[in-house]
């Protein structure tokens, strides 16, 4: 009687097979829902911008209508809080000469800058500074945006990132810093970093009835004066978001004759994440409702 071949064998490739067909197809699956989980994410999220921007939009133009009447804008930093239909906006407006000028700045306040601002050492630091002021020479109308600072030779993308929340690309007067308007880091800058006097100049600031003091700041980089420009950033909460976009308004107009000019673009950051505030001249308005 011939022998029949035992079917077993086979059976077993056929199994290893389908199993590796399943292990396929689930890989395959896996990464088609992550595909469209991350464009469903991406689309939601184009979404809520292209809902959040008007609405910031009119926040920034009622901030323009509202801070050349505000006496105390022009000195220091006030906070401005808006109500859009159910929505509500939080503007932070900063004088411009609360910041340290790229266009005009000294080459002494550019190396503490530098030094206390991105931790560089001194040397470095001079170094630097020395390399900014000869770029900023072969520029006719000075620097106009922050970003040109990535066209001067050692410019880190660290110490850009360290720096650029301290600077403006305008000129201000003197090149110097009213110190009543100059947000913390910038304080700390004067300080030659020492945040015992940052901090004592900030609670002056939260109380009114406080006495005003300098002493401890480098006065040879302080002019106090009125501006006539602003630093303006506007913030919407969001269930766990929070959008922020910053803007240079000049009523009086920026070169080119603009009014308004970019200065950090629209992002979002989780709501419990920790910024640094700019300011800190807690001071609200009445709410406007558009």
């Amino acid at each position: 009687m011939a022998c029949l071949s035992s079917p077993r064998p086979h059976r077993g490739l056929a199994l290893l097979a389908v199993l590796w067909i399943t292990a396929a197809l689930s890989v395959l699956v896996a990464g088609m829902v992550y595909q469209v989980r991350g464009e469903t994410q991406m689309a939601r999220m184009q979404l809520e911008r292209a809902t959040i921007q008007p609405l910031m939009a009119g926040a920034l133009r009622m901030a323009a209508r509202d801070l050349p009447a505000r006496p105390e804008a022009g000195s220091r930093a006030v906070t401005l809080v808006y109500r859009i239909g159910d929505h509500h906006l939080t503007v932070e407006a900063i004088p411009l000469n609360g910041f340290i000028s790229l266009s005009s700045a000294g080459e002494s306040l550019l190396v503490d800058m530098f030094v206390y601002g991105a931790r560089l050492d001194p040397d470095g630091a001079r170094l630097l500074a020395q390399t900014l002021v000869a770029h900023r020479q072969t520029l006719p109308e000075g620097f106009v945006s922050r970003r040109q600072l990535h066209d001067i030779p050692g410019m880190e993308r660290d110490i850009y990132d360290s720096i650029a929340p301290l600077v403006v690309p305008q000129r201000v007067t003197g090149g110097q810093i009213n110190p009543e308007a100059a947000p913390a880091p910038v304080l700390r800058v004067l300080a030659r970093g020492d945040d015992a006097v940052v901090q004592r100049i900030l609670e002056t600031r939260r109380n009114p009835d406080g006495q005003w003091r300098t002493d401890g700041l480098e006065t040879r980089h302080l002019l106090a004066s009125r501006a006539r420009a602003w630093v303006v950033h506007v913030e919407y909460h969001q269930a766990n978001w929070r959008w922020r976009q910053g803007q240079i308004h000049a009523p009086a107009g920026l070169p080119g004759g603009r009014h308004w000019q970019l200065l950090d673009p629209l992002h979002r950051i989780q709501a419990h994440s920790s910024i640094t505030a700019l300011s800190s001249v807690p001071c609200c308005n009445p709410s406007n409702k558009v």
